[in-house]
């Protein structure tokens, strides 16, 4: 089966293209990241709405960014191109598109 990544993937190798398995893949950040990466689902405004969820957050409890970071590098195994290679991919490359586009605006900004 294809993916919205144009990722060919197999199945319990990798999450793209469903809510479900967005849900799935968010589950392996904190809880705080996850607060902040469904923020970053909201469109294009979805940087911008992160940042004034981490200001709330960071008000509450102390954010584990080496963490975060070190989940969003772990490897995933995928399948990919029309031969079906195995390789690995950083979690980073499954999240959706927008969620990847602002995260780096996030990041941006702070």
């Amino acid at each position: 089966p294809g993916s919205k990544l144009g990722v060919n993937t197999a199945p319990g190798l990798s999450r793209v293209g469903r809510m479900k398995d967005y849900k799935e893949l968010l589950r392996q950040f904190e809880k705080p990241f996850q607060m902040l990466l469904h923020a970053m689902t909201t469109g294009v405004s979805g940087a911008t709405s992160a940042f004034h969820v981490l200001h709330r957050i960071q008000s509450k409890e102390p954010l584990h960014w080496r963490t975060f970071t070190e989940t969003l590098c772990q490897p995933e195994l995928s399948l990919e191109g029309k031969e079906e290679k195995l390789c690995l991919k950083p979690l980073f490359y499954f999240l959706p598109v927008m969620v990847r586009r602002n995260l780096l605006s996030f990041l941006h900004l702070g």
